[in-house]
């Protein structure tokens, strides 16, 4: 929690210091208190820390309920979250974007690594095709929706949503497919340790201020191709940037660990 607390205010931090140096930006203290807020009302960190804080209540519920217990109560979370949250949307889950759906998912989780079950038991290479299908399955319903009949459907753009079914069932099976894959790699760990830097980063307030208008401009000016290798190489360096500005972090952090912890 107090890694996560420290992300925050480095980024917010470090960001708000950039546009000051960079961007003409004006120093005040009511502007960079209002900035690190916008970081910490992001619906991921909102979710989380209320997770995080209720994880050992749900792990000794899953493990001590019964795999009875647990299946009913995860089919009436799923009749909440799908039926009453996605299909009519009347209990403001927000499209998955809350700590609703991340309770749910992490519930679903629990659920298979403590009862399994035979359509979680597949090998690897049957979780990745599962994934696959219900991932390309998701897209040409969208796309039908779209350009084929929008008059029969006209919020296909739901099925994209966190708490669509589909995208539900998509993100069990490449769970699935990742907790059975055999693969080592320090790059990739090094890597996957400033995930969490290019969300804070690509969603920052003051810099969608800038990168939004960019890329709804290259969308309406140019063709696909040419928008998605634009982007494409967008992201690798906003990858790139984050992970060189969170090795500082990290190492900033060993220091502070040293030193209070």
């Amino acid at each position: 929690m107090a890694n996560l607390v420290f992300q925050l205010l480095f980024y917010s931090t470090v960001i708000y210091c950039a546009f000051i140096v960079f961007g003409g930006l004006h120093f005040s203290i009511k502007s960079f208190v209002k900035h690190a807020d916008s970081l910490s009302n992001f619906w991921f960190v909102r979710a989380y820390i209320p997770l995080f804080l209720l994880s050992p209540i749900l792990n000794v519920f899953i493990d001590c309920a019964g795999k009875k217990t647990v299946k009913t109560t995860l089919l009436c979370y799923a009749f909440l979250e799908i039926v009453m949250g996605w299909f009519v949307d009347l209990i403001g889950i927000d499209g998955g974007y809350s700590f609703f759906h991340l309770c749910f998912i992490y519930l679903i989780a629990r659920y298979i690594r403590v009862y399994g079950g035979k359509y979680f038991m597949f090998d690897k290479l049957h979780d990745l095709s599962i994934y696959l299908l219900i991932s390309i399955g998701t897209a040409v319903v969208v796309f039908l929706s779209a350009f084929v009949a929008p008059t029969i459907w006209r919020h296909g753009g739901r099925m994209f949503l966190y708490n669509a079914p589909l995208v539900l069932a998509a993100t069990i099976y490449l769970s699935l497919f990742f907790t059975k894959l055999d693969f080592k790699s320090k790059i990739v760990n090094m890597l996957g340790a400033s995930s969490f830097a290019v969300f804070l980063i690509h969603g920052d307030p003051l810099i969608t201020a800038y990168t939004v208008p960019i890329c709804n401009n290259l969308f309406a000016n140019h063709d696909i191709v040419y928008y998605s290798v634009v982007i494409s190489l967008a992201i690798i360096a906003l990858f790139m940037v984050a992970f060189v500005v969170d090795l500082v972090r990290q190492w900033l952090w060993l220091k502070i660990q040293a030193a209070f912890f």
